[in-house]
């Protein structure tokens, strides 16, 4: 590994050296907006790049991750009506798990009930087919009742 020369202005990864605070430590702006300081032997020897965010980032990807997973929990698709489970799985999947109409997701808000919602309703002789399957929050799938949506 090279060791590098460092220059106020100069970018280390997601860093920008802003200044020398002394012999020892620069004071650097990260991309994400932080502003940290870091050594100057981990600067010269190239062993940081960031102020911790990117891990941040992971962890919280990493927790939605298992958020949306959970909704595909085995024992939560597991009722009676025939096929039922199919098809939710699969208009989930397809849609994000995000309701259509407002956006709501248990990733961001993990009280928020998703249905797998007929667009021309079965009592109005529609199909379950994905082509006419859509996600929808609990709070969108209730109030339209059984209207048609064009």
């Amino acid at each position: 590994m090279l060791r590098k020369k460092i220059i106020i202005g100069n970018k280390y990864g997601k860093l920008t050296i802003i200044r020398k605070e002394n012999n020892y430590w620069y004071i650097c702006d990260c991309d994400c907006g932080n502003r940290i300081m870091v050594s100057a032997k981990d600067l010269e020897w190239n062993k940081i790049h960031n102020c911790g965010c990117t891990s941040k980032e992971k962890i919280l990807r990493e927790k939605e991750q298992k958020k949306i997973e959970k909704l595909f929990d085995e024992d939560r698709f597991k009722n009676g009506r025939s096929g039922a489970s199919f098809w939710k799985r699969q208009v989930l999947i397809r849609d994000n798990c995000i309701c259509q109409m407002c956006g709501a997701s248990p990733a961001k808000d993990p009280t928020v009930d998703l249905h797998a919602d007929h667009i021309t309703p079965w009592s109005r002789g529609g199909k379950t087919t994905l082509e006419n399957l859509r996600t929808l929050c609990m709070k969108c799938n209730i109030g339209k009742g059984d209207l048609h949506d064009e």
